[in-house]
């Protein structure tokens, strides 16, 4: 299976929902992947994405910095994700994986 994937080191989501939303309507990828969504997963905007097509989503994210997510038009299963730094943190916010079918996408 082939699909179109974009990546795009963001710098906060919610200020820039709408240049995302004209890169989705634009060039129609199935995945992509953002970085540094600097938000809560809970407050990231996607009603606009979900329109759009894009109704998978896998994110972690902080209030502020780092976080990641992977928006996608093809199912995700969320494969987790690594504590490169050994922090121990509760959750992964500067790497995720996840994958539509066999394939694996990872974010970082």
């Amino acid at each position: 299976m082939t699909f179109t994937l974009a990546t795009w080191n963001i710098n906060s989501v919610r200020l820039r929902e709408p240049i995302v939303l004209q890169l989705l309507r634009d060039e129609s990828p199935d995945v992509l992947c953002l970085q540094e969504c600097k938000s809560l997963v809970e407050l990231i905007p996607t009603e606009g994405f979900s329109a759009l097509g894009y109704t998978h989503m896998v994110a972690r994210g902080q209030k502020g910095y780092n976080g990641v997510m992977i928006l996608s038009k093809l199912p995700l299963q969320d494969a987790g994700g690594l504590d490169l730094a050994n922090l121990g943190h509760d959750f992964i916010t500067r790497l995720l994986v996840s994958g539509p079918h066999s394939q694996r996408v990872l974010s970082r």
